[in-house]
């Protein structure tokens, strides 16, 4: 296809001639195969056959172009004249043997007497003939067929905003502009005392301005200079204009001068968004210069427009810079919706909030050359660095590289509302709430997600976002993103956790609450231009429920860094079993609390230290009192990483107690990893994913088995060599493959893709699992006890573990089981993965 036919393909003008004609009509109605010939080979004719040729739905089949021997020679491509069958003589022909059905005459409307003359002789065949009207010389704005009685005619220049769309963008504004104007009553109050100390003169500055229509309408703004110009000269104001004053520069750079707009809009006077209004003296001067000029008077000017957010706004000392707002603003009037509304919307507010321009607008502008990438990593539930997936994940980006920011919640020790660690800002919101209900769960997120949408607009508008990195739990964290998504910046979706699985997990069932929660997941992996998942199980969820291409989800292990924790040389070790993690219901805390108390009478000596926190540590505490094992079990409270090794030094065996479901048997816990790099022997449930990455440095209870899971601790407290052997094993497999220095290379992998690079080299993903998927489908709906504890002694029945469940930090492992041979070989022959707390 010729350029000039690929651009009239989709164009306003294809799109109208398509509605004028039967053609549009024929589309899809599922009738039988008719043959059609289409007259002319210029542009308009071959468009109407690819059209044709990519809609076989139609029941429409090309017999070929016809047209006279060197007419529109110049403009025909190889393609264009292959598909040629012959002159209008041999059209005529086969139209009377009924060869063909219908024809199409696309042709200059200057042609009028060819036209007629070939009507005259088709009207000698039984066959359909349309007109198809030349529109290629007009800049169509809005062009529409439309109908007056029983006469069609089609506009050229037209307004998108008649009948039901113009009702609802007034009501858009009416609604907006009357919450805006009480939201900033007192704002404005005070900057009218603002404008009026800084120098003689009006409060507010009026001047007349091109409206709807071209109309002169005026205009009003908070006065920000010593002069009020409006006559037929204007002098535009410039970068250090001397009239501006001292605040007026504070106003201008936050466009607070502007609020007083919104009573012009109240008036009827303007839009909240459309082109913004110029002087009535520039459009005097600009209508001569540039043809459509005036079209943008179609619409009621705006506050903000899509000039604006797109950096053509300021002074127009050269006219290439008023031809690119001009063509903004007609791009914006052809393409007109609420939804690009709201798009500019945000887009203002985040430059009202920054105080200037977006620095990535004014670098695109200004054609300097581009910075470091600027990335923004969210996470809700964990500060950093304690939540140690994305502190990793951070400084790993800045290693390469990379501007960081972190922005996070303040809980535990990190109170800072702001700080730079190790050359990454870390922005943190207070947590204001949390509870276990659903109504507490609305005022915890929603707090969160304003909290968050705030500091990330601060640094949108310092340095700009080109990844903005989210990590769940919760999938509602995409909302923050949406805004960035929509002006530029890439998504990256980091799922630490399966939320639907993760709230059958907890014991809840709601088939309102986990329809939202498949549909804030389907919205992340939707929104998202990459996937990062912590293993091959997470990634079949992705390319099944997300219907994500396999290219775009990676596996991004979550092992510590390879030195980061190790075995402490010539420590004795003491009967003492270690846990480290969350403590939540899901979390089987309590499963090791039973253990302690079956075996008390066995091993006199034995402690237990349980490093970590959470919701459930008061209860926890609670129930080792009713049990008599709380002088043997000691809660430390939340412990740095560089801590972990320390405290977990002298355990004999350390143990993942979370029961199976449908979450845990699709995830390994964020413990495994440390157990495994401080040579540890583990103890825990027998999961698809548990068994993967750990291999032989475990030992498998039988499922939700507490009775079983007390026996492995004990086989390994009387085996002290074994245990010794394990812990070696399960070492040399973390070195192997499971720390984070393999993982990054996925990592960076992702980045390169959203960012582009050329020289990124793809990073494989393991093959995708299949048993350990449906071992996890099965177990959704067979969970032991979901509502409570299990005991298998005869002590009391405990109430319910703390207020709120504690969500899983961090995300899954890799499943690769076999389908063939024993099940611990293949654990060990595999290389693991790793996520989920």
């Amino acid at each position: 296809m010729s350029d000039a036919s690929s651009d009239l393909v989709g164009s306003p003008v294809s799109r109208s001639v398509g509605k004028f004609t039967a053609l549009g009509a024929l589309f899809g109605f599922g009738q039988a195969t008719r043959q059609v010939a289409i007259v002319g080979s210029g542009p308009v004719s071959w468009s109407l056959a690819q059209q044709i040729a990519a809609s076989p739905q139609s029941g429409i089949e090309l017999v070929g172009l016809f047209d006279e021997p060197g007419s529109a020679r110049g403009q025909r491509t190889q393609c264009v004249a292959e598909a040629i069958r012959g002159d209008l003589h041999t059209l005529l022909m086969l139209c009377r043997n009924r060869a063909i059905d219908v024809v199409y005459i696309p042709m200059p409307m200057q042609a009028e007497w060819q036209i007629r003359d070939l009507i005259e002789k088709l009207a000698d065949a039984s066959v359909a003939v349309h007109l198809v009207p030349d529109l290629t010389a007009f800049n169509l704005l809005c062009g529409q067929v439309k109908c007056l009685g029983g006469i069609c005619t089609l506009s050229v220049f037209d307004t998108p905003m008649g009948g039901a769309g113009g009702y609802l963008k007034r009501a858009i504004d009416v609604v907006l502009s009357s919450a805006i104007l009480v939201a900033v009553a007192i704002p404005m109050m005070l900057i009218a005392i603002g404008v009026r100390l800084s120098s003689p003169g009006p409060i507010i500055f009026k001047q007349r301005r091109g409206g709807l229509d071209g109309r002169e309408t005026v205009v009003w703004k908070f006065r920000t200079m010593t002069v009020t110009e409006d006559g037929d000269t204007i002098v535009q104001a410039r970068q250090d204009d001397p009239r501006v004053t001292r605040f007026g520069a504070f106003m201008r750079r936050t466009h607070l001068d502007e609020l007083p707009q919104f009573f012009n809009v109240l008036q009827g006077r303007m839009s909240i968004v459309g082109p913004r209004p110029h002087a009535v003296a520039h459009n005097e001067i600009y209508r001569r210069l540039l043809p459509y000029y005036m079209l943008r008077h179609r619409v009621l000017p705006g506050i903000p427009g899509w000039a604006q957010v797109n950096g053509w706004s300021g002074e127009t000392d050269r006219l290439d810079k008023m031809e690119k707002r001009v063509e903004h603003d007609l791009w914006y009037i052809r393409n007109w919706s609420p939804w690009l509304d709201l798009k500019i919307i945000v887009a203002t507010v985040g430059r009202v909030v920054s105080g200037f321009v977006p620095a990535r607008l004014r670098r695109r502008q200004a054609g300097d050359p581009p910075t470091a990438p600027s990335v923004l990593l969210l996470v809700e539930n964990l500060p950093v660095p304690l939540d140690r997936r994305v502190w990793l994940e951070a400084r790993s980006l800045r290693d390469r590289g990379y501007r960081v920011s972190v922005v996070c919640p303040r809980m535990y020790k990190h109170t800072k509302a702001f700080e730079r660690l190790e050359g990454i800002d870390v922005f943190r919101f207070p947590l204001l709430f949390e509870s276990n209900s659903l109504l507490g769960y609305a005022i915890e997120y929603g707090s969160a997600l304003v909290s968050m949408l705030w500091y990330a607009m601060r640094v949108w508008a310092k340095s700009g976002i080109d990844v903005i990195h989210v990590a769940n739990p919760p999938d509602l964290l995409v909302l923050v993103a949406l805004p960035f998504k929509l002006f530029g910046a890439r998504v990256i979706y980091d799922q630490h956790d399966l939320c639907p699985e993760l709230y059958a997990a907890k014991g809840k069932s709601g088939r309102l609450t986990r329809a939202l929660l498949l549909g804030f997941e389907r919205l992340s992996y939707r929104i998202a231009d990459a996937v990062i998942v912590p293993n091959n199980s997470y990634r079949a969820v992705a390319l099944a429920r997300g219907e994500k291409d396999s290219d775009s989800v990676f596996v991004v292990r979550n092992g510590p860094l390879r030195n980061a924790l190790a075995p402490k040389r010539g420590v004795s070790l003491e009967p003492l079993v270690g846990y480290v993690g969350v403590m939540g219901d899901q979390d089987g805390v309590d499963v090791l609390i039973e253990a302690a108390a079956r075996l008390k009478d066995r091993y006199p000596d034995l402690r237990y230290v349980l490093l970590g926190d959470g919701t459930g540590r008061a209860e926890f505490e609670r129930y080792a009192k009713e049990l008599g094992v709380a002088d043997r079990v000691r809660f430390t409270g939340m412990v740095e990483e560089k801590r972990i090794a320390e405290k977990l030094a002298a355990c004999r065996v350390c143990v993942v107690p979370d029961r199976v479901n449908g979450f845990t048997a699709r995830s390994t816990m964020n413990k495994v990893m440390e157990y495994m790099a401080l040579s540890k022997p583990i103890v825990q449930f027998d999961t698809p994913e548990g068994r993967y990455s750990a291999g032989a440095a475990a030992l498998y209870a039988k499922r939700n088995d507490v009775a079983d899971f007390t026996d492995r601790i004990a086989e390994l407290l009387d085996d002290p060599e074994r245990a010794r052997t394990m812990g070696r094993q399960g070492r040399a497999r973390f070195l192997r493959s499971l720390h984070w220095g393999q993982s990054v290379k996925a990592l960076y992998a992702a980045y390169d893709r959203v960012l582009g690079a050329d020289e990124a080299e793809p990073v494989p993903a393991t093959p995708e699992t299949t048993t350990g998927i449906a071992v996890g489908r099965a177990l959704e709906h067979d969970t032991a006890n979901p509502k409570g504890w299990k005991s298998a002694t005869p002590q009391p029945r405990p109430a319910r573990v703390g207020r709120r469940v504690e969500k899983p930090r961090v995300p899954a492992p890799s499943i690769h089981v076999q389908q063939r041979g024993n099940a611990a070989e293949t654990a060990t022959r595999l290389e693991g993965g790793y996520g989920g707390d």
